[in-house]
């Protein structure tokens, strides 16, 4: 029996504390992120076919293959109609002359 009462004064401190706070801290913050990184509403709006990627991955790719701001999709160009985006024309010149 004095062996239990030996260990009672350690009971009192608060060492090691901080680190369980920590790690419960740490708990609450990964289980927040997980509960909103796998929801619908984010995955719809930042997912990999999400609204926002899709408005940036047209944007990308019509700046890409144009030289310009735009949203179009990428369509197969008809070479031989002479329209295209960027250029009139058959020899393919610039619609906007080059600034000085």
């Amino acid at each position: 029996m004095d062996k239990f009462w030996s260990f009672q004064p350690h009971l009192g401190t608060e060492r090691g504390q901080s680190t369980v706070e920590y790690i419960l801290v740490l708990a609450v913050v990964v289980s927040l992120s997980l509960l909103v990184f796998r929801s619908n509403q984010f995955r719809g709006f930042l997912g990999e076919n999400g609204t926002l990627t899709d408005i940036v991955k047209r944007q990308l790719e019509y700046s890409f293959r144009h030289g310009r701001p735009g949203e179009t999709r990428f369509q197969r160009p008809n070479y031989g109609s002479g329209s295209h985006d960027s250029y009139t024309g058959r020899f393919f010149i610039g619609k906007d002359p080059y600034p000085q």
